[in-house]
């Protein structure tokens, strides 16, 4: 299956769950579902980021935070600005994930949760080392990049 050209910039990330597999496809400034059944392209964001997906929503990193795709439109229903909610931010740092009810993204301030239900920031974690981030039963993992470690993160609430 083609999506988007060759090259540096064509299809990258990508994450899969119950709403299907979502590739960010950079060059062509774009997040392309795909239905796993059929091999076929449903529809497509006009957005490139990574995806996150939280079971019934696709959350799509951008420069400023993160924007909330409905996967049954491919429409962006919801943002979060996190530009204007904590001073000092500049960009997400890593790639995020998703789980116990919220988003966690990286960002150069520390790990923001964003309420999964709601949209909002309901937490910040400082002084978290930058790095991409996976979730398992009881724990969010960070691969701190540039030292050599891992940091296990134990969610309350």
């Amino acid at each position: 299956m083609t999506v988007g050209p060759a090259g540096g910039g064509g299809p990258l990330e990508m994450a899969a769950g119950a709403t299907g597999i979502w590739v960010n496809v950079p060059n062509e400034n774009e997040l392309v579902h795909i239905d796993p059944s059929t091999n076929a392209v449903v529809c497509s964001v006009a957005e490139s980021g990574q995806p996150i997906l939280d079971g019934t929503s696709v959350w799509v990193e951008n420069g400023n935070g993160v924007d909330r795709v409905d996967p049954a439109t491919c429409g962006i229903v919801a943002s979060v600005d996190l530009a204007t909610t904590l001073s000092g931010f500049k960009q997400p740092t890593a790639w995020g994930t998703a789980g116990f009810g919220s988003v966690w993204l990286p960002t150069n301030l520390g790990l923001a949760r964003i309420d999964e239900t709601t949209g909002r920031l309901i937490g910040l974690l400082r002084k978290v080392p930058n790095g991409d981030l996976a979730i398992t039963a009881d724990s969010i993992w960070s691969a701190g990049y540039g030292n050599a470690k891992l940091l296990r993160i134990l969610p309350e609430g």
